[in-house]
């Protein structure tokens, strides 16, 4: 009967190893050491950060009325000729609308979405301060949501009115626009805020609509023809520009490092047999990369319809929807240039801006076309987005299905989008949420989905661990036909030394590749959580025990020196783990380079610590709860499956 080897003492192999995972540990905290000293500022700078938002509020409050002058188109043929007469336009304070969702800036100067906030929404989601969440400001000077970069109007005979934004004071983005404003939300909850500028011989009229209850603003842009012939005109005009991270000014990442990017999605789909469509649309990704780098073709979707294109922080969104689907003939991303704010890193991100060009429309003299559009702000999960899409519909005179909830996407690799993994990703939604409804907890969520997916994966693990005890036990058996073929050169006699060996293992039962196929059920589950845990809004703050947020890592403590902070999950999952491969059976081999593989799994979990010490804190903790699993796993099927009766090959 083969008994199971001793311990071995460290040898030459064993201390290389340790050598190792030390060193790659080492050498990849180093890599962070940046971020962990900008954490350090954000502790010693939080105060003067809240003094300096305070002072900006109390700024806008009372800033006063300003008199701009600028010039303005005269009409060929008046007394004064050609010339244009100079005009005092008096630009207005920016206007606040403060609904339940959604806070905005709305300025005249190219009558825009200055700036939008959601209030009682965490900056900081460890500290639960609900101080709001700023998402859209003007992070490149001049360039606002729903400004308008160029417009073309073409008469049939006659000069062609061209605007952009090199025009300087007459491009429209830079115009003082007259205003009227409703001044509160009306019963049905609505508050309208309306600017007009007059261009030569047609007006052009913004009608921002803001709901009290709602996270999504229409913008209804509507042109007038007063002119005495038929024209046809076009435009460009801003979604978003940009989207502000989603964490406070001095550490807008939360400790998340490199997993937190700025994304944009775009969305358009041919048109249907019966006109509008209602097929799912083609849901393009673009990075940040991609827009510096990339095609035209790579940052545009033209379709017949032309939907929607949404910009994403981690958690948040700013989608912009064009509310009749074949009004734009295409919807860019394009970079926008950093901002060097060393005093709030939110605008130091690469960022996306969205633009949407209007296909060439024609309009008759004494008529006008009114262009709807909408805004969504908030967060980017299924349950928002279906209310703001169902609101939206409600706007459309012919309501039609988006999909915008088909911008998120838990998972990506290489830019690419993986449905299977992003529909496994939202069945553990589904029962984190439930579990959640049950114990008002998503850390214990966590606990509970891991203890059911290592139960249901139980039957493999225990044959796993059966196939390996009697590995061990076959090993003398083994070793017999590679000494029989040790002096053996050929490739028969290899071949053959391999047939005899299989031979045995296959009398026994035993699967030498038993132990991959755990790992490989798993690894779908570990990416779906990894994109659960780094983009599901409801893991934002969610606490535990001692997790103040199960999206970012379980810092305990912050130091001065390397590793610049203590985060005790990984650390326990080392421990653990260095157990739990103790308690397994292994298969030890004469084989030198065997026996160095077999050790080079035992410093595995070091090397996967390195991997997790940034990771979030939820993924962590299903790591955390796995080994304790698998601790208790071992011991019950070595104590009560795994029976010492003798060799495994039964002799007649």
């Amino acid at each position: 009967m083969a008994k199971p080897s001793e311990p071995k003492s460290f040898d030459a192999v064993t201390i290389i190893g340790l050598a190792l995972a030390v060193a790659v540990l080492v050498f990849g905290q180093m890599q962070v050491s940046k971020r962990h000293q900008a954490e350090q500022a954000a502790a010693e700078k939080q105060a003067e950060e809240d003094a300096e938002r305070e002072r900006i509020r109390i700024a806008r409050a009372q800033a006063a009325i300003k008199p701009t002058i600028v010039e303005t188109p005269g009409r060929p043929g008046t007394p004064e000729g050609d010339v244009k007469p100079k005009a005092v336009v008096v630009e207005t304070p920016d206007i606040s609308v403060k609904g339940d969702f959604i806070e905005l800036d709305l300025s005249c100067r190219g009558a825009t979405i200055k700036n939008a906030r959601l209030p009682l929404v965490d900056e900081n989601a460890a500290k639960k301060d609900k101080k709001g969440l700023d998402i859209l400001t003007e992070i490149v000077d001049g360039k606002r949501t729903f400004g308008i970069q160029r417009i073309e109007i073409a008469p049939a005979a006659g000069n062609r009115l061209v605007l952009d934004s090199k025009s300087g004071t007459d491009a429209l983005d830079e115009r003082i626009w007259s205003v009227k404003d409703s001044g509160s939300f009306d019963a049905a909850g609505a508050r309208t805020v309306a600017y007009e500028v007059v261009l030569q011989d047609y007006t052009l009229t913004k009608t921002f609509t803001i709901y009290k209850n709602e996270r999504v603003v229409r913008c209804d842009l509507k042109l007038e023809n007063r002119s005495q012939q038929d024209v046809k005109y076009m435009y460009e005009l801003n979604g978003p520009q940009g989207i502000l991270l989603d964490g406070p000014a001095l550490d807008p990442k939360g400790g998340a490092g490199a997993r937190v990017t700025i994304q944009a999605q775009l969305a358009g789909r041919a048109r249907g047999e019966q006109g509008a469509s209602t097929a799912e649309p083609e849901v393009k990704l673009v990075t940040t990369d991609d827009a510096k780098t990339g095609t035209d073709e790579k940052c545009t979707v033209s379709y017949a319809e032309n939907l929607w294109g949404a910009v994403k922080n981690r958690f948040f969104m700013a989608a912009f929807v064009s509310l009749d689907q074949q009004q734009l003939i295409r919807i860019v991303a394009s970079p926008l240039v950093n901002a060097d704010k060393k005093d709030d890193l939110r605008f130091t991100e690469p960022n996306l801006a969205i633009m949407g060009r209007r296909s060439e429309k024609s309009l008759l003299k004494g008529t006008a076309q009114n262009d709807p559009y909408a805004l969504y702000l908030g967060p980017a999960d299924d349950h928002h987005i279906d209310v703001a899409e169902a609101s939206m519909k409600k706007m459309m005179q012919a309501p039609a299905d988006y999909n915008i909830k088909m911008s998120i996407q838990f998972f990506e690799m290489f830019n690419w989008r993986w449905p299977r993994v992003d529909w496994l990703a939202r069945q553990m939604m589904w029962v984190f949420e439930h579990i959640h409804a049950l114990f008002g907890n998503y850390g214990i969520a966590v606990v509970s989905m891991t203890l059911l997916i290592k139960l249901c994966l139980h039957p493999l693990q225990r044959k796993t661990m059966v196939s390996m005890s009697k590995m061990q036990k076959l090993q003398p058996e083994l070793n017999k036909i590679k000494k029989k073929y040790e002096n053996a050169t050929s490739n028969d006699a290899k071949m053959k030394m391999t047939m005899e060996q299989q031979e045995v293992m296959k009398k026994a039962g035993v699967n030498p590749a038993a132990g991959c196929f755990p790992m490989l059920i798993q690894a779908p589950v570990f990416s779906a959580l990894y994109g659960i845990f780094n983009h599901a809004f409801n893991m934002r703050g969610a606490d535990f025990l001692w997790i103040k947020d199960l999206s970012i890592p379980d810092t305990l403590a912050t130091l001065s020196f390397w590793p610049h902070t203590i985060n005790l999950l990984p650390i326990l999952y080392i421990g653990l783990s260095f157990l739990q491969t103790r308690m397994t059976p292994q298969a030890v081999s004469d084989d030198p380079q065997a026996e160095m593989n077999r050790k080079m799994m035992m410093f595995m979990p070091v090397f996967i610590s390195f991997m997790f010490y940034s990771m979030p804190a939820g993924l962590v903790l299903y790591f955390v709860v796995s080994a304790c699993w698998g601790m208790s796993e071992s011991w019950y099927i070595k104590k009560f499956l795994i029976k010492d009766t003798g060799p495994v090959l039964a002799t007649k």
